[in-house]
């Protein structure tokens, strides 16, 4: 693997196979479920504008403060329900792997795995992540700003502002550390 110790080298293979598998497979379980609770969340905000609607919504200003309430927190679902993060998809796939004798090749998919993964989850907490986040609800304020709710607006941005944060840096991003440990060979055991 490029990049790696001479201790890696040392370590068995059918040990690196299964401390790679266990460690995509426990990352894969944290964020299935941070993936599960944020999208129960944020549909849960949504239904909660909604139902405030008939409720509440007796006036124009109400409309216009549940309604769009409604359509900005849609907006943070959708990435949510459509993208999921890479290290679910690569724990799959490497189960569903044929155990042929090559397990060379086997390991080195398994390598090529974890350090996509790592990656991907890097990205997922680079400066861009954290300015689109910030855009995204300086949006939202300017939207109900142009409905002349400018209070509405800086709560409902500040808040998706902070929430947004809150998502980014609440996902598991267990193999940035993981890809350190495993290329300097060291505490390789399946014990957690």
């Amino acid at each position: 693997m490029p990049g790696a110790d001479a201790a890696l080298a040392r370590q068995d293979d059918e040990v690196r196979l299964a401390w790679i598998e266990a460690r995509l497979a426990r990352t894969a379980h944290r964020s299935t479920v941070w993936l599960r609770g944020w999208e129960i969340a944020l549909v849960g905000g949504t239904a909660v504008n909604l139902a405030m609607l008939p409720i509440l919504g007796d006036t124009p200003s109400n409309r216009i403060d549940f309604g769009l309430g409604a359509a900005t927190t849609v907006i943070g679902v959708v990435p949510l329900v459509f993208w999921q993060p890479r290290v679910i998809a690569d724990h799959e796939a490497l189960e569903a792997t044929d155990r042929s004798p090559d397990r060379c090749a086997l390991l080195a998919d398994a390598e090529r795995r974890l350090v996509a993964a790592a990656s991907a989850q890097a990205v997922q907490r680079a400066w861009y992540m954290h300015a689109g986040n910030v855009v995204l609800n300086f949006g939202v304020t300017l939207l109900f700003g142009a409905f002349h709710h400018w209070t509405t607006g800086v709560l409902s941005g500040a808040g998706g502002a902070v929430i947004g944060e809150a998502i980014i840096f609440s996902e598991p991003i267990d193999q940035i550390d993981d890809l350190a440990s495993y290329r300097r060979g060291t505490g390789l055991s399946i014990t957690f």
